[in-house]
């Protein structure tokens, strides 16, 4: 396998850094807009201000040159906006004549002058003007003071906040990367050493857990993995103990039957002995074969490759059914089987799977118990509750955590296919079963349906 070490670590860093150049344009932009706009208000209201205490101080005064030369000496620049900002003052008379300053700004081209000098109402994108009329006592206006600052003086100040914000930025994008880095070989690393840990996955070799201490997802999916792990580990042995187990179930009735069969061919068994091992041969074949049909049998539900036919059907009648069929063994053994609280519960079943899980019970329980075998149902908010109770000496050695096991068998049981049978079709109807001893009784086997 190519590795491609490194690779989610650059895409991380990628995207991070994507991330913070986007966010540096949209939060340049709205920011260099917003202070642009906010230093044009600043300037209109300081403006308006600072003309608004001119035509104060001119307003008790005669409208001319000389006063007001004296009296606006050292008023010939304004600073504005935050005090970086100039503005520049213009008076007129009453007739709409500049008399102040005496000199005028070079910079004014005369249809702007013009336009300043009738008090036109027009916007024009180079400059930020107010105007504001100088009235006397008798509130009559004698004049007009009218302050101007250039755009482009709002703009460079804007500029040099943006460069500011820019180099701000820089800083912050560096100190950023060298953090990204460091979080990218923590991120990487713990990654590369789960990479390396699939790749060399052995179910046989997997000895020690795979430890990963990011407290995150990434240590969530090293324990997923060694719960995984230790899942295939457990399936691998339980494989092994079933080819083992079925090849020993499979070799017994074959040695007897080539045991009987050599005999028979050499002459060595005659008269009546011949027909017993004929017998044998054939009972022992049926056991053959019954074993094997039970292995695929397993093995389909074990894969879900056998097809359940679900169907809505009274829980009670596949019990009452499964206790018909296997009765005839319980008469055989003097054992009387009773249904306690045997109520119509009515769900979704395959039937005839369902009935194989009780005569298997039933059949464990006879070939253990003494006298009686107890059924008990139950229904709770959401499941049905089925206990198949007997009265024999119950489990012993901790036989009950085994049971379910393929190939399993207790003293005097059978073949140990058919509890594992049982437990996969409950498990298909979404459903658990358990053993455990009865507080006064034998064994318990418990099933919980869902409705």
């Amino acid at each position: 396998m190519k590795s491609k070490k490194g690779k989610i670590g650059r895409k991380l860093i990628l995207s991070y850094l994507t991330i913070l150049i986007i966010a540096f344009l949209v939060v340049g932009i709205i920011f260099s807009f917003t202070l642009r706009n906010y230093l044009l208000r600043q300037a209109v209201r300081e403006l308006r201000n600072e003309g608004q205490k001119i035509a104060k101080a001119l307003s008790n005064i005669p409208i001319n040159k000389t006063n007001i030369n004296k009296r606006l000496k050292a008023m010939v620049e304004l600073k504005i906006a935050g005090k970086y900002i100039n503005g520049k003052v213009l008076v007129l008379n009453k007739d709409k004549e500049i008399i102040f300053p005496v000199s005028v700004d070079k910079r004014l081209d005369n249809k702007f002058l013009l336009k300043l000098k009738r008090l036109e109402n027009f916007k024009n994108k180079g400059y930020v003007i107010v105007r504001v009329p100088i009235i006397n006592k008798i509130s009559k206006v004698i004049g007009y003071v009218v302050l101007y600052t250039r755009v482009k003086e709002i703009n460079e100040l804007n500029k040099i906040i943006f460069n500011i914000l820019l180099f701000s930025f820089s800083i912050a994008m560096t100190v950023a990367l060298i953090i990204s880095f460091v979080l990218e070989k923590g991120l990487v690393t713990p990654i590369a050493k789960l990479r390396d840990s699939m790749i060399n996955f052995s179910i046989r070799n997997f000895n020690e857990d795979i430890v990963v201490k990011t407290n995150d997802e990434i240590q969530e999916l090293a324990e997923s993995f060694n719960i995984m792990a230790h899942k295939l580990r457990s399936y691998d042995e339980s494989q092994k103990r079933f080819l083992q187990n079925a090849s020993h179930e499979l070799k017994t009735p074959l040695m007897s039957i080539q045991g009987y069969a050599e005999a028979i061919k050499d002459g060595v068994i005659e008269g009546k002995e011949l027909d017993e091992g004929l017998d044998i041969i054939i009972d022992e074949s049926q056991r053959l074969k019954k074993l094997v049909e039970e292995i695929i049998y397993l093995t389909k539900l074990e894969n879900v490759e056998e097809t359940f036919e679900f169907k809505e059907y009274s829980l009670k009648d596949i019990v009452e059914e499964s206790i018909k069929s296997i009765k005839p063994l319980a008469d055989e053994r003097g054992i009387k089987i009773e249904l306690k609280n045997g109520k119509d519960f009515k769900g979704y079943f395959d039937i005839e799977k369902m009935k194989r899980v009780f005569i298997n019970l039933l059949g464990n329980s006879i070939r253990y118990g003494k006298n009686k075998i107890f059924i008990y149902m139950a229904e709770r908010e959401d499941k049905y509750i089925i206990e198949v109770i007997d009265d024999g000496e119950g489990f012993k050695n901790n036989e009950e955590s085994k049971i379910f096991d393929r190939f399993y068998k207790g003293e005097d049981g059978g073949s140990g296919i058919g509890l594992a049978i049982t437990k996969a079709i409950v498990e298909v109807h979404r459903g658990k079963i358990n053993a455990y001893n009865h507080q006064n009784l034998g064994a318990v086997f418990k099933i919980e349906l869902p409705k």
